[in-house]
């Protein structure tokens, strides 16, 4: 079964960022968390990190609304990085507008949509759909 092993945090507000990886880290003390303050320097790192074998991505948590590019632009802008890619992504945002949940369903890759703020059952929730996730790939 695959482990979640490698997150990637895509947020700008830190203190939220800070919750999110003390939370991560008690849960999963042995998962590495990358994290962004925008869309464009996740992606980025993303093109990087298709090469890298050591800790390959396992989940893409992601917020709407954020500086430089926020997260619908970094959705559209995976391709870039890789036609094949299949990293499960759960959006984690503040946003309660129905037009940006229903927006999230256009997407495959878009597994959840969490409200902030997270808390140890939203998390066990976003771990449990991402371990799903990988064992739904062909």
């Amino acid at each position: 079964m695959h482990q979640i092993k490698h997150i990637v945090l895509i947020e700008d507000d830190p203190i939220t960022t800070l919750i999110i990886k003390k939370l991560i880290e008690r849960k999963s003390p042995n998962c590495y968390i990358s994290t962004f303050k925008d869309g464009e320097a996740a992606l980025n790192f993303m093109k990087q990190a298709q090469s890298n074998t050591q800790a390959p991505v396992s989940l893409i948590l992601l917020d709407i609304n954020m500086p430089i590019m926020n997260g619908w632009e970094f959705l559209d802008n995976l391709p870039r990085v890789s036609l094949n890619f299949t990293i499960p992504i759960i959006m984690l945002t503040s946003s309660i507008d129905q037009d940006d949940i229903k927006k999230s369903k256009q997407y495959k890759l878009i597994k959840g949509y969490f409200f902030k703020p997270i808390d140890e059952e939203k998390l066990d929730k976003i771990m449990n759909i991402a371990l799903v996730a990988y064992s739904d790939r062909p």
